[in-house]
């Protein structure tokens, strides 16, 4: 995707911006009842520094992008500025304006990976907010896998803004629990099981720290609160000890449940798969009445300049 289609999403922010310096000016001088030749003046001045802001804001994104552009070419991945989300997860279950930025994909080896920052609309105690997490996607191949997610429990974490159905929380033994919480579609909780062996908990529980982990149809996904910065060697670190051990023990074990052929007692075991479910959760309100409210503040606040102008 070129580069420019990043700064798109930018434009109507930058064309507020300039209106806003615009009437401002002018109320202004109004108010102050300057002379209009110095009116003029200020709102040149005004008007040339929005402008170098801009184009020094441009030139810094394009020389960002495309130092990652070089560092994915580098390592034999693809760097894609900007995208759509479109993995049916359960932590962005109804959340609007889905996008993802500086991803990188290819293979990473324990398969095809996608890492980059997940950006979305939610809403947080009644008021809709933008969060950004830091994910990390690997590929399953075979038929889809039943509908799981392990949510941390890490004080250092942030909670999903999903809420589950309690009723769909599994109960484990031993010390697991204290570190994530278990959630499945009623009826697979044998197939989670199976996935989720006492090796693949433990790697769980030592190496996946805050990041919550989801299954779901064919891949694997790891999420953290907060973006990921391509550019911090430390978080290429953490994402590379999550994939060569919780996610190479994921991925081992989801590929093994699609192939499993278990013999006892002469007879061929194959775990069900329960495609068709997927977990019950909500969200909060739309936020369409977010953005009514907005307009009408910013109706406001231009009837008030085009007040004190015309007075």
């Amino acid at each position: 995707m070129p580069a420019w289609r990043l700064t798109l999403a930018r434009r109507p922010m930058l064309w507020g911006l300039r209106v806003a310096v615009v009437v401002l000016a002018i109320a202004i001088s109004s108010a102050v009842s300057i002379p209009l030749a110095r009116a003029y003046v200020v709102l040149a001045i005004a008007g040339s520094g929005l402008v170098a802001i801009e184009a020094l804001w441009r030139a810094s994104r394009r020389s960002r992008l495309d130092r990652l552009t070089r560092l994915a070419r580098s390592n034999g991945l693809e760097f894609v500025p900007v995208a759509e989300w479109s993995a049916p997860s359960a932590l962005i279950h109804r959340a609007a304006n889905r996008r993802i930025y500086e991803e990188f994909c290819g293979d990473l080896g324990p398969g095809n990976v996608r890492i980059g920052t997940l950006a979305f609309e939610v809403e947080r105690a009644s008021v809709h907010v933008t969060e950004r997490w830091a994910f990390i996607s690997q590929v399953v191949t075979g038929p889809p896998l039943p509908h799981i997610l392990l949510v941390s429990k890490d004080d250092r974490g942030r909670s999903l803004p999903s809420s589950l159905d309690p009723r769909q929380k599994m109960k484990l033994e031993g010390d697991f629990p204290n570190y994530f919480d278990v959630y499945c579609t009623p009826g697979s909780e044998r197939d989670a099981l199976y996935i989720l062996t006492p090796d693949l908990m433990a790697s769980l529980a030592d190496n996946a720290g805050f990041s919550s982990m989801e299954i779901t149809d064919n891949a694997l996904i790891f999420f953290t609160p907060g973006g990921f910065d391509p550019e911090d060697p430390a978080q290429w670190r953490r994402c590379f000890r999550l994939l060569h051990s919780v996610g190479k023990d994921a991925l081992k074990r989801t590929q093994r449940f699609n192939r499993v052929d278990l013999t006892e007692s002469g007879q061929s075991m194959q775990p069900e798969i329960h495609s068709h479910k997927r977990l019950t959760l909500s969200t909060g309100r739309s936020n369409r009445s977010t953005q009514l409210v907005e307009a009408a503040c910013a109706l406001v606040v231009v009837a008030v300049f085009l007040w004190a102008w015309l007075h």
